[in-house]
């Protein structure tokens, strides 16, 4: 098998409305109950997620996340040349000092998107594997109030935090449809 090169991209998003959402985005979170992931032998610890919480959870963070996304998914979805988009699932990620999700990647999706809600250091930012250069990509510019979407078959990473300061995410898989591409 031999692997050419093809480009791609990924996008950053500013969210304008993050200063007035942040603080009901995270009380919203903090409402919910305790959940943790925690995988020894993959060295992951997620300190606090929705990801396995019951679907019947009321998760009020969303209603506050979604009509503040929507406006810049239509935006990413003309750029894309597609009439409509959806999103698969979401969940909410909070990492706190030797927090990290280890390398994976999203099946049955076409796009991965990381909102950051509370990003502390840059280096807390998620990492993407470049499988044509074998390298890790660590050095996306990105900050809190940020949304970075990326293809969802590419492997990514929340790197270990080793500080005091917590790092949260909302995550969701997307999709996009109805090309409107017509040359």
């Amino acid at each position: 098998m031999k692997l050419y090169n093809l480009n791609s991209f990924y996008l950053v998003t500013d969210i304008q409305e993050h200063k007035q959402n942040k603080m009901k985005l995270l009380s919203a979170i903090n409402s919910l109950p305790h959940n943790e992931i925690k995988n020894n032998e993959r060295d992951e610890f997620i300190h606090k997620t929705d990801w396995n919480l019951d679907e019947d959870v009321k998760r009020d963070y969303y209603d506050v996340f979604f009509p503040m996304i929507k406006p810049y998914m239509n935006k990413i979805s003309e750029k894309m040349m597609c009439g409509r988009w959806s999103i698969d699932n979401y969940w909410f990620q909070v990492y706190g000092k030797t927090g990290q999700h280890t390398w994976h990647l999203h099946n049955k999706a076409n796009w991965a998107n990381v909102y950051f809600l509370h990003l502390p250091k840059n280096t807390l930012a998620t990492e993407i594997y470049d499988y044509t250069t074998n390298t890790i990509i660590n050095d996306i510019q990105v900050k809190e109030g940020q949304m970075l979407t990326f293809p969802a078959y590419m492997l990514h990473r929340s790197p270990k935090n080793n500080s005091d300061d917590l790092k949260v995410i909302i995550a969701f898989n997307s999709n996009f449809d109805d090309t409107t591409l017509t040359f």
